[in-house]
């Protein structure tokens, strides 16, 4: 039997940073999960939150920025478990 090898898509995460005021949460998995991950928007452009539980901390990190139609491609693959 062959081992199928997985070919994800890798998302570069960078630290959480306040850019505008107002962000609509558009999206968001369980949060009875470690980590939680959330489908944002501000100011016109859309990107992915993903927080983590470390003890008794938050990391928060985001995505890139970018038009919606691309934001939400990477965030129906994150969903499909074809990005990380």
């Amino acid at each position: 039997m062959q081992s199928v090898t997985r070919v994800y898509c890798p998302i570069e995460w960078s630290p959480a940073m306040p850019r505008t005021e107002r962000m609509k949460v558009r999206e968001y998995t369980c949060d009875c999960r470690p980590v939680i991950y959330e489908l944002c928007q501000a100011g016109g452009v859309r990107f992915i939150r993903r927080i983590s539980r470390l003890d008794k901390r938050l990391l928060i990190e985001e995505s890139r920025r970018d038009v919606a139609a691309v934001v939400d491609a990477l965030w129906a693959e994150l969903l499909r478990g074809e990005a990380r």
